[in-house]
């Protein structure tokens, strides 16, 4: 556990940049878990974890089963348009368990911090957009991560 010295430190490195920039030096690109890349995530990827009811789509980050891990590893490794296609075909559970025999399981259990960071990381808007307190802002809806 990092110490409060440690904390402020990291508070004072940030100040002054973006969250864009935040997440970037802890989420860098080109990340890969048991050597395959990540794909950038879309909201295509999101609908696709919606549709199986993904703990990622229900913000469930905690005890996941190592079919979680699976099914996340698989997605972020394939464009949306590829994982579509393969609903389709009927072709997903084939070519799931096809790609997770070439990857070690002691890989595929230590991925779920990285696919977590990675899946939260491309949500560049997540911070909701409330105004200043006193401030009256023109917009009064309030922002739902998209």
């Amino acid at each position: 556990m990092a110490s409060l010295e440690q904390l402020q430190q990291a508070i004072k490195n940030t100040e002054g940049k973006t969250p864009s920039e935040i997440l970037e030096a802890f989420i860098p690109k080109g990340k890969t878990v048991g050597g395959v890349p990540l794909v950038d995530i879309t909201f295509g990827h999101g609908l696709f974890l919606s549709n199986i009811n993904h703990p990622l789509a229900t913000g469930q980050i905690d005890d996941w089963k190592p079919y979680d891990i699976a099914v996340a590893l698989f997605a972020f490794t394939r464009t949306s348009k590829e994982l579509t296609q393969l609903i389709r075909e009927d072709r997903l559970e084939d070519s799931l368990y096809e790609f997770l025999d070439a990857i070690p399981m002691d890989e595929v259990e230590q991925s779920s911090a990285i696919l977590i960071a990675h899946y939260f990381g491309s949500m560049k808007t997540i911070v909701p957009m409330d105004a200043p307190e006193g401030v009256k802002a023109q917009k009064k809806t309030r922002s739902v991560g998209f």
